[in-house]
């Protein structure tokens, strides 16, 4: 083999493992516990779950340009039992930034990049606080045996679909080492898993399209509270 030969497949061989390199994934993951904190006329409530994030970035400006991250979920929103057959819901999404929002809130992290939010939820050890305003998107069944009966809850207005003496009085998220939740929301609704399998809307019907002035049960299914694993 000539000398320029080997300095030719030298540079071929560079240049393949450079853009490996580059199109390659680096990934990170954890699972984070998002906690409701309610007071009853009863008692207090502390209810929670776990939810594991994987989210993976493509090394490649060029391709994260074109959006070259993804972030898959596992697990599920979380079910409060309130007592007297009152439930609380949370949706599972928008998980994906809730911890990253909490620790900006809180002050221990600055709007950042991907790389600086990604090396402080390695660092993360604490349990902060998360703003009522930025939760999930809460609901509740007025009838727990019927989806299409579905309204939505206003974190700071409890009262209005649960009666009086019902606060949501804190929110708090940490990292943990707690397996995904799986298995409250089809212990707690007798409908849950043939919904699940369907895929219908909570209004019973099979909705390709949903529009500005569509209702909440047209709206939801049950991919709106569990992701991942089924």
């Amino acid at each position: 083999m000539t000398k320029l030969r080997c300095i030719l497949l030298l540079g071929f061989s560079v240049m393949v493992a450079t853009s490996f390199w580059y199109l390659t994934d680096t990934t990170d993951t954890w699972q984070q516990e998002l906690s409701l904190y309610i007071s009853t006329p009863q008692s207090e409530v502390v209810a929670s779950s776990v939810v594991a994030i994987n989210v993976s970035k493509s090394r490649s400006d060029f391709l994260n340009h074109f959006g070259g991250k993804e972030w898959l979920l596992e697990g599920e929103g979380i079910v409060s039992d309130l007592g007297d057959g009152k439930f609380i819901f949370s949706l599972i999404y928008p998980q994906r930034i809730l911890l990253i929002e909490a620790m900006q809130d809180a002050g221990l992290i600055s709007v950042g990049s991907y790389e600086e939010n990604m090396d402080a939820i390695r660092k993360f050890d604490q349990v902060v606080d998360v703003a009522l305003i930025k939760l999930p998107k809460l609901i509740a069944f007025m009838d727990i045996n019927d989806p299409s009966s579905v309204v939505e809850v206003q974190p700071n207005n409890l009262e209005k679909v649960f009666g009086k003496g019902y606060f949501l009085t804190r929110a708090t998220i940490e990292k943990t080492s707690k397996a995904p939740t799986r298995g409250r929301l089809a212990d707690t609704l007798p409908w849950w898993q043939g919904y699940q399998k369907s895929g219908r809307h909570f209004d019973g019907e099979m909705h390709k399209l949903t529009f500005v002035h569509s209702t909440l049960p047209q709206i939801l299914t049950t991919s709106a509270f569990a992701a991942g694993r089924k």
